[in-house]
């Protein structure tokens, strides 16, 4: 009995095999990307894409590809209904994403200069330019009301003079789901934890003698990198290399702060 039941497991399993290879392929060939504007059960409020970039590739031509691919993304978040996109800005394209354009409206955070260290009078000085905002997040929020290539041709309609065109094109502009856009830089990751960590230290060093010594909680923590002077978390996260070459790299956050991503789905 031994050797039957052997052979009818073999090939039970050798039927469920063949049945699951052509499930696959069945999978592959035939199941066609949903439209993005596809009702579904789930959709991020606020999305973060992450380019990565091979360093061996030249400047411009990763400064053209990042460029495009944020273009796309803004496009498909208001196509998928998405409010909120976080753009991390590894290569530092913040000044070409800034250029002046009439449906932008960018608001940059100021950024202030390192506090020096404390010394024997140190209770005498504020311990930040602002007690009540130790940290602000090195990030360039734009409300987009449209897209590039639609203000495009909004100009070039009124240049023609044409009343028609333009009327119908603000016609399609009224649906169009405004979007904020959030570019952030490299600072705004372990160098923002570093800035936190030596705000605490300050306060610990002020408050020596006291009986009750400020306690580090987590919401405090928080609040100061993502609250008002900080950067929501994201809801979901994609890792999108951007490079040519193979094997592909590793997951890795190259630089985003790990304190965002903490509830994020990547």
């Amino acid at each position: 009995m031994s050797w039957l039941t052997s052979f009818v497991l073999y090939v039970f399993h050798a039927i469920y095999t063949v049945a699951k290879f052509i499930s696959a392929l069945r999978r592959h060939f035939n199941n066609e990307p949903r439209p993005l504007d596809a009702a579904r059960k789930q959709v991020p409020s606020h999305l973060a894409i992450l380019l990565a970039s091979d360093e061996k590739e030249p400047n411009e031509n990763v400064e053209a590809t990042m460029l495009d691919n944020v273009e796309n993304a803004v496009s498909w978040c208001r196509a998928a209904g998405i409010r909120r996109l976080t753009v991390y800005d590894r290569a530092d394209l913040r000044k070409r994403l800034m250029a002046p354009s009439e449906s932008t409206n960018v608001e940059s955070e100021i950024e202030y200069p390192l506090t020096p260290p404390l010394s024997d009078d140190a209770e005498s000085r504020p311990v930040s330019p602002d007690e009540d905002t130790p940290y602000r997040a090195s990030v360039v929020t734009m409300n987009l009301a449209e897209n590039v290539h639609d203000g495009k041709r909004k100009k070039s309609s009124g240049r023609n003079g044409v009343k028609r065109r333009r009327s119908q094109h603000k016609e399609s502009v009224s649906h169009v789901q405004p979007l904020i856009l959030h570019v952030v830089s490299r600072q705004s990751g372990k160098p923002a934890l570093a800035d936190v960590a030596n705000h605490f230290l300050q306060q610990s060093q002020l408050s020596k003698g006291r009986k009750s010594p400020p306690e580090v909680t987590v919401n405090e923590i928080t609040n100061l990198l993502e609250g008002e002077h900080g950067l929501p978390p994201a809801d979901l996260m994609i890792v999108h290399s951007i490079s040519s070459s193979y094997p592909r790299p590793i997951l890795e956050l190259y630089g985003f702060s790990p304190w965002r991503v903490r509830l994020t789905e990547l």
